[in-house]
């Protein structure tokens, strides 16, 4: 009877113990990134990323899962080349993030989140890199 005891108590231990593992597994996607073509940071109420033509925000928590990806939901404005008149309003599109990092590299897409968008680009980014973007040419 000790014995069946000792063996329920070990598996209710065994469970809590991978259950706050995988708790722990789950973290917020944070800091500066960039590569060729773009500029991200990161921190715990979302990121805005900069591109040669344009930009984007997140405006909620990215939570990477064990494997290292994500998903975020954002919008993204495009720039266009030379002067901008200031009173009209930037074209603002929904889009989607999704992303993979291991170790100090991610990959980024981006995606229109209305099928019909077109918007499809991918993005290798590196943690503490620092890149220069070309505005518009």
């Amino acid at each position: 009877m000790k014995m069946k005891s000792f063996q329920s108590l070990l598996g209710v231990f065994v469970m809590i113990t991978s259950a706050s593992a995988l708790a722990s597994d789950h973290q917020d996607l944070n800091g500066s990134w960039s590569g060729a073509g773009v500029v991200a940071t990161f921190n715990k109420t979302g990121g805005h990323i900069s591109y040669n033509c344009g930009a984007g925000e997140v405006t909620s928590r990215i939570k990477l899962d064990r494997h290292g990806n994500f998903t975020a939901f954002g919008s993204q404005e495009s720039y266009s080349a030379g002067p901008t008149q200031g009173d009209i309003a930037p074209t603002t599109t929904k889009v989607i993030y999704t992303g993979h990092i291991e170790g100090n590299m991610m990959t980024l897409d981006v995606k229109g989140a209305d099928q019909a968008l077109k918007i499809a680009e991918h993005y290798t980014l590196t943690r503490g890199r620092h890149t220069k973007l070309i505005r518009c040419l």
